[in-house]
């Protein structure tokens, strides 16, 4: 399974998978075989893949943790994001030459487990008396393998609905708390839509939507899950465990928003139609709720993905923070790198700014978290982020699933045949 990971992470370097991060910067020189200075100074060496903003919120939390003590030093190194970070993280743990403490998202996990890329965390966390407990369940949850905590969580970003509020109060459709007006389910939504189809300005869309690739496979995903009990893979992870009938529901409800023209296809920029006021709602990740923020005339609002076919239930995924495993161990390393693991935690309310939900209960229900606009408004989806199964395949699996969809939205099959060829895929990939 090791081998197999590894020819997989390698094989992907040419296609980053999504998420929800901004791109970075090249990577830093520095690594993780820096000498320690003379000043008996614990010094850590971090590897992230935060760019642009996210990497400013970061970078201070680093500042302010340097700061906060005098007997450790930690030196963010920034990764280039994606498969790439990944494989240079585990090439690197291989050669004895990973860094002390890092980043990784709950859905590699699994993959980094396996690999013996990093450390079980319990004996360390019980040196520091971290408390396991103030974490969101849903989000730790994820982090745990067979009983043991291999991560600290630091958020979630889920997929929710932006609407232009603005639009929506000239066609009839905000209430008086500023909220939209939406009868619930499936027809319910679709009335919205017509509605909103027929009121808006001529070159104006109901819904800004990708046409291919992440966001609207988010979608499908989210209303998939939506009619839970629903998984993707069975409980060995060695076979796909899609529900047919769901599955094919989903996609062709998110089809038919560009058939019923709800959607505007070929877009090159689906976020920008929406910020520039050239339609009412997108469905995507709550990291793009600062470049909402910073986009001067956008009246807007936000909440949690609407519940259109059965219960809350929506894709998200996590940031967490990893130890990966040393060539020797360090147990004063090790100290530091979970104190500073579980200082990142509770600096949440910094990393908040980014749009991302704290995996922290406790910093949920911070006054300096609440007053953080919009992130409030859809707090709630933490709990209801169902993430993707424990599998090494697990981004492997993403870009299949993004492939055979988009052979849906762009018409060359339908979604029966898309989404038996998706089982198919899947079943090879994890066989």
């Amino acid at each position: 399974m090791k081998k197999k990971f590894l020819a997989t992470v390698l094989c992907l370097m040419l296609s980053l998978t999504t998420v929800a991060c901004s791109s970075t910067t090249k990577t830093a020189s520095n690594d993780a075989t820096q000498k320690p200075a003379s000043n008996a100074k614990v010094q850590l060496t971090y590897w992230s893949f935060f760019g642009g903003g996210e990497g400013t919120y970061m970078q201070t939390i680093v500042d302010n943790f340097n700061k906060s003590q005098s007997n450790i030093v930690v030196k963010n190194v920034i990764q280039q994001w994606g498969t790439p970070y990944y494989t240079k993280l585990t090439t690197a743990v291989a050669a004895g030459k990973g860094p002390d403490v890092g980043s990784a998202h709950i859905s590699m996990l699994p993959a980094l487990v396996d690999t013996g890329t990093i450390n079980p965390l319990d004996d360390y966390a019980k040196d520091i008396n971290i408390d396991w407990s103030k974490f969101n369940k849903n989000i730790l949850a994820s982090t745990v393998s067979d009983g043991v905590h291999y991560a600290v969580p630091l958020d979630t970003h889920p997929f929710v609905m932006f609407y232009n509020k603005t639009l929506l109060k000239n066609a009839g459709l905000l209430s008086s708390d500023g909220k939209p007006i939406m009868e619930p389910g499936v027809e319910g939504f679709e009335k919205f839509l017509a509605t909103l189809k027929q009121k808006l300005p001529a070159g104006v869309y109901p819904l800004a939507e990708s046409n291919s690739g992440d966001d609207i496979y988010r979608l499908w995903y989210s209303l998939y899950v939506q009619q839970g009990p629903t998984t993707l893979l069975s409980a060995d992870m060695k076979k796909s465990s899609i529900d047919m009938a769901k599955a094919v529901k989903s996609a062709d409800f998110c089809k038919s928003l560009f058939t019923k023209g709800y959607v505007q296809k070929n877009l090159a920029d689906f976020v920008k139609t929406f910020s520039s006021g050239k339609a009412a709602i997108t469905f995507t990740g709550v990291w793009c709720t600062p470049v909402f923020e910073s986009t001067k005339g956008l009246v807007f609002g936000v909440g949690e993905l609407p519940t259109l076919m059965g219960k809350s239930a929506t894709w998200g995924d996590s940031h967490t923070i990893i130890i990966p495993v040393q060539k020797t161990e360090d147990k004063a390393k090790l100290d530091a790198a979970m104190k500073f693991a579980n200082f990142v935690a509770d600096s949440a309310p910094i990393w908040a700014k980014a749009g991302h939900i704290p995996a922290s209960d406790k910093v949920v229900a911070s006054a300096e978290f609440k007053k953080l606009p919009y992130r409030s408004d859809y707090v709630t989806a933490a709990s209801h982020v169902v993430f993707f199964s424990k599998s090494t395949t697990n981004w492997a699996m993403f870009d299949i699933i993004k492939k055979d969809l988009d052979t849906i939205w762009n018409g060359s099959k339908d979604s029966k045949t898309a989404l038996t060829k998706m089982t198919s895929d899947i079943d090879n990939l994890v066989k």
